[in-house]
Order: C-alpha cells, then sequence, then structure tokens
C-alpha cells in the first residue's frame, strides 16, 4: 500500500540513514531546528531503515549510500515497492553508469554528490519539502525527452560533459547535441538559462555549487553535533578567508573551516 504524501501545511516526516554517525546526527540536528521538518529518526543500517519505515511512515528518506549506490538499491527498491509516495534522495561518493541506471529504474528522486556539502543538501530538502506540503506534483513539461530530463539535470548538478556522457552510455558530442535541443525547447541560448528555467519548471532540484578557491577538503570533517551554542534552524557552512589563493586553496596562509552564521565552528582547520 503507497502512502500518503505530507497533508498540505503539515511537517515533513524525514528518515535518515547513514553509517556516519557524525554525519546522520549533525543532519538530524539541523532538521531538527527547521520549522517544515520532524526528523522521525537516524539509523545506521538497512534493516532498522526498514523498521523505522513501517513504524512511523515517513515522507522522505535520505539515504547516505557510502558504500555505493549499486549496493543501496535492493533497499531502495523495497522502499519504493512498500511506499510509492515517499521521496528518496541518496547521497553518493561515487556513480557509475549502471548505478545511475538502477537509480532510474528504482524510483530515485534525486542523487546529490556528498561534495556538495550540508548546505546544498538542506536547500534540497527544502524544495522537496515545499513540494510535499503544496500538494503540488513536480511538472514534466511537454515535448522534453527523459533523457533530456536526465541531461538537465545531471548538468544542473555540476557534472561535466565529459561525466554526463560516461554516466548515460552516450558520447560527449551526443551530450553536447542534446543540450543544444534542450536550448531550443526551452527557449533558451546558454547552460545557466536553460539551468534556471528547468527550475522554474522544477525539472531540477538546485543547490549552489562551492566557489572555486573555497572548496571543501575531502578529509575535513562535519561541524560537531555536539556544539549546541548555534540556535535552532542554523545552517553550516565551510568557508575560507579572504586569503585564499585561487590558484592554492590549501595554502598554508589560508583559515578554512565550518563556520555557523558569523561565528567560526569548532572545526577548524589551518
Amino acid at each position: 500500500m503507497g502512502q500518503v504524501s505530507a497533508p498540505i501545511g503539515h511537517l515533513v516526516r524525514v528518515a535518515i540513514r547513514s553509517p556516519r554517525r557524525l554525519f546522520r546526527d549533525t543532519l538530524a540536528v539541523c532538521l531538527s531546528g527547521q520549522p517544515e521538518f520532524t526528523v522521525v529518526g537516524h539509523v545506521a543500517d538497512d534493516p532498522a531503515l526498514l523498521g523505522l519505515c513501517d513504524l512511523c511512515g515517513p515522507d522522505l528518506v535520505v539515504y547516505d549510500a557510502v558504500a555505493g549506490v549499486g549496493e543501496a538499491l535492493p533497499l531502495l527498491h523495497t522502499l519504493r515497492t512498500r511506499y510509492d509516495r515517499i521521496r528518496l534522495v541518496v547521497i553518493y561518493e561515487r556513480l557509475s553508469p549502471a548505478d545511475m541506471s538502477g537509480s532510474r529504474q528504482v524510483g530515485v528522486d534525486t542523487l546529490i554528490p556528498c561534495s556538495h556539502g550540508l548546505d546544498a543538501l538542506l536547500m534540497l530538502l527544502h524544495q522537496h519539502a515545499d513540494t510535499l506540503r503544496s500538494g503540488v506534483a513536480v511538472p514534466a513539461p511537454d515535448g522534453l525527452s527523459a533523457q533530456e530530463r536526465e541531461i538537465i539535470t545531471l548538468t544542473a548538478a555540476g557534472h561535466p560533459v565529459s561525466r554526463i556522457a560516461e554516466l548515460l552510455n552516450m558520447t560527449p558530442f551526443a551530450v553536447e547535441n542534446c543540450k543544444r535541443r534542450i536550448y531550443q525547447k526551452l527557449a533558451v541560448t546558454s547552460q545557466s538559462h536553460a539551468i534556471a528555467r528547468a527550475i522554474t519548471l522544477g525539472l531540477v532540484n538546485r543547490a549552489p555549487l562551492p566557489r572555486p578557491g573555497c572548496t571543501r577538503p575531502a578529509a575535513s570533517p562535519w561541524p560537531s553535533s555536539v556544539d549546541r551554542m548555534c540556535p535552532p534552524g542554523t545552517t553550516w557552512r565551510w568557508r575560507c578567508s579572504p586569503s585564499t589563493s585561487r590558484s592554492s586553496p590549501t595554502a598554508a596562509t589560508a583559515t578554512r573551516g565550518w563556520t555557523c552564521g558569523t561565528r567560526p565552528a569548532r572545526a577548524r582547520c589551518r
């Protein structure tokens, strides 16, 4: 039996599954401070997630596929079968063409790279919450094929043409041709305008990418979930000082770290 989506104006129930304790605790704290969400639970493994969904019936599941998207597909298929209206948001570190195809067949709503950071994930979840609470389905404009929707979605997520070609088993030339057709159908003349138009039509969920020269190093930790000094609803951001060089963002003179509003977080990196 399919799950009924969130009633108009009600809180969106979120279940979080991640083997990374610090990440799931931090995400749960961030969402708990938002007026749109209620976190029904955050668990470490698939059996616990199934039990949580059976018990609480979430509207949205955040699945951290740190072990690989392919390994997550059987569980995601089970969730989609049991709850046909549930929103599935999958965070990944690596994505192969087979993973992309399998996710599409299972019915994953959104794939987001973990490299985009916590800010991008929170913005994405807010967009899903707005749709769930309004009771309005995401439109699919006439004339845009499934392949074209995949390409504009991957483009909006920041993937270059070569990576899109690899994920969709196409040549870069074919991807470029497809993008030109998308521009014509959306009545735009550039990639940035096409992305903006796709967002307006509800085709993609877009979050800002990290600015050049101010990227989060792969080894930097998420902010500590035990730092309770920030007010509810605080958004964490990875920031660099103005002295950071674009050509060498890891220069010894740069000051980098998670920040909470204007106050530096405890997790610092110099």
